[in-house]
């Protein structure tokens, strides 16, 4: 009867989609779907922990940038780069989060907008076309906890971690990544900022925990 349910299952989830499992798991379809169900519940735990990684870089981020436009332009509203330091891809980010907002008839204040915009918005800010721009004035002083010579391995880290994101929100498996790794990088990446919220993070999140039951 269970292997009847596993065929039925395997059916209703298709071939393909389970096809890295199955490769994984040596052709066994019941040790198969044992690591599909624990892939799922990996990656609700790291959904968790990418969200708290997100808050954390993006608050930073905004506190320093609001820091450097009132110093240079004496507003704190950014968005709008009279500091002339976003490039153009930043700024079709900021325009696509406002226009989403107006529809949503929400008003596009500060701290809506902060919120609306993607992690991949804040991962780009610690590329390489920020280097010498934004990573000197503003970057350096949101990631305190890290020599500035970093952001390489932070960019890298941040890259990692954008990508294991959206194989998650698209329902991809992620049981083939080092997710041991992945799980250092988010700690990493938090302790960059701060220190005291890395150690509150990694006493609530479930990562470790999922990660010890892999089947």
């Amino acid at each position: 009867m269970a292997h009847e349910i596993d065929e039925v299952i395997q059916t209703r989830l298709s071939v393909a989609r389970l096809a890295s499992y199955m490769n994984m798991a040596g052709a066994d379809l019941s040790n198969a779907l044992d690591l599909y169900i624990w892939n799922s519940r990996v990656a609700a735990a790291f959904l968790v922990l990418l969200g708290d990684v997100e808050v954390v870089i993006r608050n930073a981020w905004h506190e320093q940038l609001m820091r450097l436009s009132t110093s240079l332009n004496g507003s704190e509203f950014w968005f709008d780069n009279q500091f002339g330091l976003l490039r153009e891809n930043s700024l079709q980010h900021i325009a696509d989060a406002n226009q989403r907002l107006l529809r949503q008839q929400r008003q596009p204040v500060a701290n809506q907008i902060v919120a609306e915009l993607n992690f991949g918005f804040w991962r780009f800010l610690v590329a390489k076309q920020y280097r010498t721009t934004l990573w000197p004035l503003a970057g350096k002083y949101a990631f305190p906890n890290i020599d500035p010579a970093e952001i390489q391995r932070l960019s890298a880290a941040m890259g990692r971690l954008h990508d294991l994101r959206n194989r998650i929100a698209h329902h991809e498996p992620i049981h083939m990544r080092d997710l041991e790794k992945d799980l250092a990088d988010c700690l990493w990446v938090i302790g960059a900022v701060c220190i005291t919220t890395r150690g509150w993070v990694e006493k609530h999140s479930r990562v470790a925990e999922v990660l010890g039951e892999r089947p």
